[in-house]
């Protein structure tokens, strides 16, 4: 029988259990005034960004594939390394440890992550919302990106604009 022990004093606070300490203590109880709330406010905000962040990155992180191989676009790709790597979300900076695998059949041929592949990751940065926001200035309302995956590691944005059904938009093509 295995077991599991959990040294609870020494455990890192998560960020819901950091967000429910904010409002079960410090809160608003014995401040007031604008300056307290604004304070309360800010930091209220920086709580729901870090647990958005732990969100995105441990749904994310579901996402990956560890194994020795994977067959991409009918290709067997081989593992190749698996490291931590910074990815920009719509909540800000996410690290998240994914594997990599490349075709060794083909020696030009880039390394691929089929977390990336599968999320949409944009030029191994963006996530497809993070993309839409820096494309469009922080608000994608007036706009519908949608991406699709020619072939593995290349990635095409078409942009379309709502404006009385117009397409005047074009495709922006990142190379992943």
């Amino acid at each position: 029988m295995r077991l599991a022990t959990c040294d609870l004093q020494g455990a890192k606070s998560t960020p819901l259990e950091k967000l429910r300490k904010l409002l079960e203590t410090a809160g608003m109880r014995s401040k007031t005034g604008p300056r307290a709330f604004e304070e309360f406010e800010r930091e209220l905000h920086a709580r729901m960004m870090e647990a958005e962040r732990d969100i995105v990155a441990g749904e994310m992180a579901r996402h990956d594939v560890d194994a020795d191989a994977v067959v991409v676009a009918g290709k067997v790709h081989c593992r190749v390394v698996r490291q931590s790597q910074t990815y920009m979300s719509s909540a800000g900076e996410v690290i998240v440890e994914r594997t990599r695998y490349k075709d060794r059949k083909d020696g030009d041929g880039r390394c691929v992550s089929p977390m990336e592949l599968a999320l949409g990751i944009v030029g191994d940065f963006w996530t497809p919302r993070a993309a839409q926001q820096a494309l469009f200035g922080g608000d994608a309302d007036d706009a519908l990106l949608r991406q699709r995956e020619d072939r593995p590691g290349r990635i095409v944005l078409h942009v379309e604009h709502r404006d009385e059904g117009a397409n005047d938009g074009g495709a922006l093509v990142v190379w992943g």
